[in-house]
C-alpha cells in the first residue's frame, strides 16, 4: 500500500510539473502576479495528486478544478480512463497557457521595437533612478555613446541598470526626476547637452506604476535645438539692426543739434558737416534698402524661378554699372563667359542682385590696383560662376559666417567703405531660392573666390 501511494504521488507530481513551470514563468516575467500564481500552482498541484486517488468522486473533482483552468476550443476528451483524461485537460490549459505567453512576448516585442527605433530618446527608470530602459536615441545622449552612426555601437543594454546620473550627468534633469520620484507629481525640464554636438532639449518627466504596483519614471525627450536657434537668431537680429541704426541716428542727431546751435551762422560748419550726416542717412537708406530685400526673397525663397537668363550679358551689364566705381580704385573688371554660354534658370533682376553684391564687394576688399575676373564653368545639368578678386583675403575661421547678416570680418573697414553687412546674406538667400549653391575660397593674402552654381535653364529637374 505504501509503495502504491508513493507512486500514485510521483505521478502526481510529474503531471504537475509543466503546469508549476509555466505558473513559474509567468511570474518571473512578470505578467501573472506571484500571490496569484503560488495559488493557481497550489491548485494544480492538488488536483493532480486527487487524480491519482480513490475515490472516483475525489478524481471528478479533480477534473472540474483542471478544466477550470480554461481548456481550449476544439479539445475534447475522448472517453478513455481518467488519468487519459486529465492529461488531455491538463495538456489542453498548457496549450492555451503557452498560445497567451507567445501572444504576450509577441506583444511586447513589438512595443520594444517602436519604443527602439523612436527618434526622440525615452528613457525608463526605477523608483531608485536605475535604468530600466533606454532607446537608440537615448543612449546616444549618453556621455559613453555620443558618436556618428558609422561608429555608434552601443547595445540596448549599455544603459540598463545604470543609474541615471552616471548616463546623463545634468544637474536640472537629476533634480527634475528626483522631485517626481519624491512627489509623485510630473514635471518638464529645459536642458543643453553638450555632447557631440550641443542641443537643447524640453524633457518630459512623468512618474508612474508598474503592473507590480511598482514606482517608475519615463523620460522623453522632446528637442527643441532649432526654436532655440531660431528664436537667438530673432534676438541678435533685433540686437544688430538696433546698433547699426543707433549710430548713424546718434551722429545725425548730434550735428542737427550743433548746427540749430553754436554753429547757425557757421558756413565752415555746415560745409563740413552736411556731406557727414548725407553720408549717414545714405548708409541707413542702404540698411533698410537690404532690409526690405532681405524680406521680400525670404517670402519667396520656397517658389522655384522659371526664365532662361543668359550669363554673359548680364555680368557685362553689372561690369558697365560698376566701371566707373572700380576705376576710382584703378581695379579692373575681367569678363570670361561668352555671350553664347548656356542660359541658367533664374529671375533676372534677382541674379543681377547677386552677381553686383559680389563685384561690389571684390571691388571695395579687392585691393587697389588688381583685377576682378568672372569666370564660368558648366556640366551637364549646371553652370558655375565664380567672382574672383587679388586682394587681402579672408581667414578660415571667418569663412562660415560670411553669409551671417550683420557679420563683418573687419567691422570698422567695412563701414568705412560703406557696408551695411548684409550684402552676401542677400546672395544665400536669392541662391537658395534658385535651388543653387555658393561656396567661397579665400586664404589671408591669396585673395578670394565666390562661386554660384546654378541649374541649367535645359535641365528637366532642377530641385534635384
Amino acid at each position: 500500500m505504501l509503495n502504491q501511494r508513493a507512486g500514485l504521488f510521483a505521478v502526481g507530481i510529474a503531471m504537475a510539473t509543466p503546469g508549476l513551470a509555466a505558473l513559474g514563468a509567468f511570474a518571473a516575467f512578470g505578467y501573472l502576479d506571484p500571490a496569484l500564481a503560488a495559488g493557481a500552482g497550489v491548485a494544480v498541484l492538488a488536483a493532480s495528486l486527487i487524480v491519482c486517488r480513490q475515490p472516483v468522486r475525489d478524481r471528478d473533482r479533480a477534473l472540474e478544478i483542471l478544466e477550470s483552468v480554461e481548456k481550449p476550443t476544439g479539445v475534447s476528451a475522448p472517453k478513455a480512463g481518467e488519468l487519459e483524461r486529465a492529461a488531455l485537460t491538463a495538456t489542453g490549459a498548457l496549450r492555451n497557457l503557452q498560445t497567451r505567453h507567445d501572444t504576450l512576448l509577441a506583444a511586447a516585442q513589438h512595443t520594444e521595437n517602436l519604443i527602439e527605433r523612436l527618434p526622440a530618446p525615452l528613457i525608463v527608470t526605477d523608483a531608485g533612478r536605475n535604468v530600466t530602459l533606454a532607446n537608440r536615441a537615448a543612449r546616444r545622449l549618453s556621455e559613453s555613446g555620443p558618436k556618428p552612426d558609422s561608429e555608434f555601437n552601443a547595445s540596448p543594454t549599455s544603459m540598463k541598470g545604470r543609474d541615471l546620473a552616471t548616463a546623463i550627468r545634468h544637474p536640472v534633469l537629476l533634480d527634475g526626476v528626483d522631485r517626481a520620484r519624491t512627489t509623485g507629481d510630473g514635471a518638464t525640464v529645459d536642458i543643453t547637452l553638450p555632447v557631440p554636438v550641443e542641443r537643447t532639449y524640453a524633457v518630459h518627466i512623468e512618474p508612474f506604476e508598474t503592473g507590480a504596483d511598482e514606482a517608475a519614471i519615463v523620460l522623453y525627450f522632446q528637442e527643441r535645438t532649432a526654436i532655440e536657434r531660431g528664436a537667438q537668431t530673432h534676438r541678435d537680429f533685433i540686437a544688430n539692426v538696433s546698433h547699426e541704426l543707433r549710430t548713424p541716428l546718434t551722429s545725425l542727431a548730434g550735428f542737427i543739434e550743433t548746427l540749430r546751435g553754436t554753429a547757425r551762422d557757421d558756413p565752415k560748419a555746415a560745409e563740413t558737416f552736411l556731406p557727414i550726416m548725407q553720408a549717414q542717412t545714405d548708409r541707413m537708406t542702404r540698411l533698410i534698402s537690404g532690409l526690405l530685400s532681405l524680406s521680400r526673397i525670404e517670402l519667396e525663397e520656397h517658389t522655384r524661378p522659371s526664365d532662361a537668363i543668359a550669363l554673359g550679358p548680364l555680368l557685362r551689364s553689372i561690369r558697365d554699372t560698376l566701371q566707373l566705381k572700380a576705376m576710382e580704385r584703378g581695379i579692373r573688371l575681367l569678363i570670361d563667359v561668352e555671350d553664347d554660354a548656356p542660359p541658367v534658370l533664374g529671375e533676372r533682376d534677382q541674379l543681377i542682385q547677386v552677381f553686383q553684391n559680389l563685384f561690389d564687394n571684390a571691388v571695395k576688399y579687392g585691393g587697389e590696383g588688381g583685377a576682378v575676373t568672372a569666370s564660368a564653368t558648366f556640366d551637364d545639368d549646371s553652370a558655375s560662376i565664380s567672382v574672383t578678386d587679388e586682394g587681402d583675403g579672408v581667414p578660415p575661421e571667418a569663412i562660415p559666417r560670411l553669409t551671417e547678416r550683420f557679420y563683418r570680418v573687419d567691422p570698422a573697414r567695412s563701414r568705412e567703405l560703406g557696408g551695411a553687412g548684409l550684402g552676401l546674406a542677400i546672395v544665400k538667400h536669392i541662391v537658395n531660392r534658385h535651388r543653387g549653391k555658393l561656396s567661397i575660397q579665400s586664404a589671408p593674402g591669396q585673395g578670394s573666390t565666390f562661386t554660384v552654381t546654378l541649374p541649367l535653364a535645359n535641365f528637366s529637374n532642377p530641385d534635384n
